[in-house]
């Protein structure tokens, strides 16, 4: 239809990037969590601390040892009702001696 905007796409939305150069913004936070990671037999539960979280995934401290690809569930104190699924995109080393921080992406 001529001259309604909505009948055709005129231009495409372009993905804005924070200033940082990260897909989208983070938020700090300290949220205690439960973290599931398929074992081979069964999905063990461990305690994580989601430490930051944007639109796209979340930063977890844990003491569980996580590998890249990985796929994980994980349950925030603040709605245990609500699992969440994610994937491990990356996994380094924190400072204390038996824990690690990990990258979730959500699928």
């Amino acid at each position: 239809m001529r001259g309604w905007q909505g009948a055709t796409a005129t231009h495409s939305i372009a993905a804005s990037r924070e200033p940082d150069g990260r897909r989208s913004r983070r938020i700090t936070c300290k949220l205690h969590a439960a973290l599931s990671a398929k074992g081979r037999l069964f999905w063990a539960r461990h305690k994580a601390l989601i430490v930051n979280y944007s639109m796209l995934g979340l930063r977890v401290r844990t003491e569980v040892s996580l590998t890249p690809g990985q796929v994980v569930r994980i349950i925030s104190e603040t709605n245990p009702a609500q699992p969440t699924v994610c994937r491990v995109v990356w996994v380094q080393r924190s400072g204390c001696v038996d824990e690690s921080e990990a990258g979730l992406v959500f699928c």
